[in-house]
């Protein structure tokens, strides 16, 4: 398994980042405390990254709370129907940001990096609950939906 680099570091990033790019207020939380991901369907992000260190960034967030995403950093109101890719799109621009500043924080701002763009998918329940079992997740909540965040210090497909 690779090594997982500063989980604390990537949540506190990523809170930061969603109240100030998207105006939606996080707190920090614990999945050992209950949080129930057998009832969303999740989006999950993946941004590698390259240069002065290797490396990954992933963020899996419910598909409802992206559409709330979407809709503060667009700042309209979207219809059902538009929800799907603008959804996905922001929550790789979000994941972006993450990773951009987390990088800065962790290795500096001397640091080279080149991001790939970011990949997503959807992933089941079943799947996610296997990559909490695996990986150290960070994890933040957002009226009650969790936002999780993971960076791994060596590339691996997950």
């Amino acid at each position: 398994m690779p090594n997982q680099i500063d989980r604390t570091l990537l949540n506190d990033v990523a809170i930061s980042v969603l109240e100030q790019t998207a105006f939606i207020f996080c707190e920090a939380a614990n999945l050992q405390d209950g949080i129930d991901l057998d009832a969303f369907e999740f989006i999950k992000v993946r941004i590698e990254f390259s240069g002065d260190q290797d490396g990954l960034v992933i963020a899996i967030a419910p598909g409802k709370f992206c559409c709330e995403l979407a809709e503060n950093m667009l700042g309209e109101e979207l219809i059902t129907e538009e929800c799907g890719e603008k959804n996905i799109d922001a929550l790789k621009e979000i994941l972006n940001i993450i990773a951009g500043q987390y990088l800065i924080r962790l290795y500096g701002d001397r640091a080279v990096f080149d991001l790939s763009a970011p990949e997503a998918t959807e992933i089941s329940s079943e799947e996610l609950c296997n990559m909490v079992g695996q990986y150290d997740f960070g994890c933040c909540l957002s009226d009650d939906y969790p936002i999780l965040t993971l960076a791994l210090a060596a590339k691996e497909v997950i």
